[in-house]
């Protein structure tokens, strides 16, 4: 939850931004492990029912106001649907996909969110950066179709996190100017953990055997840390300067399927996730100077 107060440390903001990513790599390495035990609705209750306790705790120390009225429910539940959707289709991907096709497929969030802003916030998108999202689209269908006849349902549910992704990203822009941080993160979470509540009410529930109950804990209160970090890192540097270390995650979950699971990233997967972040590094660096020419 970002503050409102703007503190130019641009070590500070990369330090949290990398405690944000190490938690998103070791989610998604939870998720993996327990893929074939728990089913996927449940590790989506314990996400976001227990991402609920440090973001409680984090507004409680920053006294941040909690505001319970609003006249933008309809954007509330679109931003929610979008990152409960986003974060399924990521479990569902990491659990059926190798660690590193599914990281790689997720960097494609920042091209439809550039696509999802002409429509959605009136943007006008230059030839410059039209070319970033057709290479950037290419890059996309490499990692999720290196070769093989049918497109695994595995990198399809990838692209589906990251269209939801986008979305999200569209929607806390459009609510930035009005809406609490703390409110929005905390109505997205709790929004999520009924909606799984139900789910697993209504099927049934699974028990959890062995260490499986804390690590689906681990994952919620990571969670937490994870959005705490991530939304505060760009209080302390410009996302500019920070994006390029998001690519460390590639690497990151590269290392962490070979030695858990034996996963070797295929050249598809190097190369179409180079393509890929390339576009949406061209694109940010587009767009801020654009702005900076406006100012």
């Amino acid at each position: 939850m970002p503050g409102s107060r703007r503190v130019d440390n641009q070590w500070v903001g990369v330090g949290l931004y990398l405690i944000a990513l190490v938690a998103v790599v070791l989610i998604s390495m939870l998720v993996k492990a327990t893929s074939d035990r728990v089913p996927v609705q449940q590790a989506l209750l314990f996400r976001f029912g227990f991402c609920l306790l440090p973001l409680l705790l984090i507004g409680k120390l920053s006294r941040e106001k909690l505001v319970l009225r609003t006249n933008r429910m309809g954007d509330y539940l679109i931003r929610s649907v979008a990152g409960i959707s986003s974060i399924g289709l990521f479990f569902v991907a990491v659990g059926l996909i190798p660690l590193a096709t599914a990281t790689a497929i997720s960097y494609a969030a920042p091209i439809f969110c550039v696509v999802f802003s002409i429509p959605l916030l009136g943007e006008r998108i230059g030839p410059r950066r039209w070319l970033a999202v057709v290479i950037g689209f290419f890059g996309v269908l490499i990692v999720s179709w290196p070769g093989s006849e049918i497109i695994h349902i595995g990198s399809i549910a990838g692209v589906g996190s990251a269209i939801g992704g986008a979305l999200v990203v569209i929607y806390l822009r459009k609510m930035s100017d009005t809406e609490s941080p703390l409110t929005t993160s905390l109505f997205y979470n709790a929004f999520g953990a009924l909606v799984f509540l139900l789910w697993c009410s209504a099927i049934g529930w699974t028990p959890l055997t062995g260490n499986d109950l804390y690590w689906m804990i681990a994952i919620g209160l990571l969670a937490g840390i994870q959005q705490f970090c991530f939304a505060n890192a760009f209080r302390f540097a410009e996302a500019t300067f920070l994006a390029p270390f998001e690519y460390l995650t590639l690497v990151l979950a590269a290392l962490a399927g070979f030695v858990f699971w034996g996963e070797t990233p295929t050249s598809a997967t190097w190369i179409g996730g180079i393509i890929i972040a390339a576009a949406g590094m061209f694109m940010l660096q587009r767009k801020s100077r654009i702005l900076r020419t406006q100012m």
